[in-house]
């Protein structure tokens, strides 16, 4: 008796446990995941600069303090 694993499906070919159904499905997951993720950071990063320029333009408006 043979086990089923790791050597049956790398003589089979597959690289993956996952039934083809499954597969397409998790392809598409990944994808929408990733693109959801490149435009969180796009974001975030707008984000980051809008906030950097407003404490820059704070700290030109206020008085500085001489020592």
């Amino acid at each position: 008796m043979r086990r089923r694993g790791i050597d049956s499906a790398a003589r089979r070919g597959r690289a993956t446990f996952v039934d083809a159904a499954d597969l397409d499905w998790m392809i598409v997951s990944v994808r929408v995941l990733s693109v959801r993720g490149i435009l969180a950071f796009v974001l975030t990063y707008r984000l980051f600069r809008r906030l950097e320029a407003d404490l820059l333009a704070l700290a030109r408006a206020t008085p500085q303090r001489k020592r």
